[in-house]
């Protein structure tokens, strides 16, 4: 008999089921952690004596111990929450991070995506960590691993070089037999279109564009800007002119003089091109080009130009694929980076560092870093935050059963304790 034996299986089942609970309770402290993983424990027998010797089969446990505690890295539920730095993975991988915390720096991990924009611009978690990815450039997203920045500078200027002006014009307007006069544009001309032309300097400059029929199927157009704004005179400076001609189905055929020459008062001098979509009509059957129909009237039917002004960052969205796209002030929309996800041939060897951050083993693997949405990793989820993936119902139960397992291991210590007892009272 060794009823000591049974103590100790007794005392390691007591201990076994005091670390369940522990575990148990942790995940439901963390029931509404974002990103949170729960934690599952495992046991395993300890082995003991054999009751027929050596070399019989028959053996008696020593009890249990824990054989591991591993993360549950299941998909969590999302969470819509309207910041556009939150985010969530859709899928495998983990956010990557960079710097130092709780003493430790170096690269981690995590699927908590609660984010922000520092003072500098980069894109950090809670603890200053920088989120990695690539950084976009003038030949656009870069394979250059970094962290993540958006720009708190207002982003340069752009002159203008191209204007695309698609006109509808009267096939039945009369044509025109006097002169075209600079000084009075409108009253020598059967239409005018205007559009806002940027110099080097990000200024906003409005070109007139006259047109005038000077023959059947011919028309003749003269670009105009305020002379103010060029050399500081009154009136208007004629800085381009051409013509548009037609075939009998109203199609656009030759256009020239699309070169437009000017120098705004401070900027650079700029070269831009008229296009009226002769070179648009791709499938050359007049549709993308000017044209010229039995209409009531001229019109401008699309007007394009590529300059802009200088803008200031407004806000941020993250694509599926990762891109971190920034809207500026002077409308335009440009990809900042991309965010970069790491895959891990074994996630459960992860070491939990704390703070819903992870960090790799040699039981993890090394990470397969790469972009978003691809090689098998999940998809961003911008302004979306993964819930914790602790199931509450499930928790209880295992709450319950480790409790009654500690109630049933504490009888077989109160049980041994008793054979003891009589054991030791047989001698009086």
């Amino acid at each position: 008999m060794s009823v000591i034996s049974n103590l100790y299986q007794g005392v390691s089942g007591l201990n076994a089921m005091s670390s369940q609970m522990e575990v148990v309770g942790n995940n439901i402290a963390n029931v509404n952690t974002v990103g949170y993983k729960a934690g599952r424990i495992s046991f395993e027998e300890i082995l003991g004596r054999s009751v027929l010797g050596s070399a019989g089969p028959g053996r008696i446990g020593n009890g249990t111990r824990i054989s591991g505690v591993e993360q549950v890295f299941t998909q969590g539920s999302f969470g819509v929450t309207g910041q556009a730095t939150d985010l969530a993975i859709a899928g495998e991988g983990f956010f990557m991070l960079e710097g130092e915390t709780g003493g430790q720096e170096g690269q981690f991990f995590t699927r908590a995506g609660q984010f922000r924009i520092d003072n500098e611009g980069f894109i950090t978690a809670g603890a200053g960590l920088k989120l990695q990815g690539f950084q976009a450039g003038p030949g656009g997203v870069s394979s250059q691993l970094g962290a993540l920045r958006v720009p708190t500078e207002p982003s340069p200027p752009s002159a203008t070089t191209e204007i695309e002006m698609r006109l509808g014009l009267e096939a039945g307007a009369a044509v025109r037999v006097d002169a075209f006069d600079v000084a009075n544009p409108t009253g020598t001309s059967d239409f005018t279109s205007s559009v806002t032309v940027f110099d080097s300097l990000g200024q906003a400059h409005k070109i007139d564009v006259h047109v005038r029929k000077t023959a059947e199927n011919e028309w003749t157009w003269h670009a105009l800007a305020p002379s103010d704004e060029i050399d500081g005179s009154t009136g208007f400076t004629e800085i381009g002119t051409g013509t548009l001609t037609f075939n009998s189905d109203g199609q656009l055929q030759t256009e020239t003089g699309g070169g437009l020459d000017v120098t705004f008062a401070g900027a650079q001098a700029q070269a831009l091109t008229l296009n009226f979509g002769l070179s648009l009509d791709e499938g050359g059957d007049g549709s993308g080009a000017s044209e010229q129909f039995e209409v009531s009237g001229n019109q401008t039917l699309s007007l394009e130009q590529d300059g802009r002004a200088s803008g200031v960052l407004q806000g941020i969205r993250v694509d599926p694929d990762g891109t971190v796209m920034g809207s500026f002030s002077n409308g335009e929309e440009q990809a900042l980076g991309r965010v970069a996800l790491a895959r891990f041939a074994a996630p459960t060897g992860l070491a939990n560092i704390g703070g819903n951050l992870f960090s790799a083993t040699g039981l993890s693997g090394e990470p397969v870093v790469g972009a978003a949405d691809e090689g098998g990793r999940g998809a961003v989820l911008g302004a979306t935050l993964e819930q914790s993936n602790v199931d509450l119902a499930s928790e209880f139960v295992q709450l319950i059963t480790a409790q009654r397992g500690f109630q049933a291991n504490a009888r077989t210590i109160t049980t041994a304790d008793e054979i003891y007892a009589e054991t030791v009272n047989l001698k009086r």
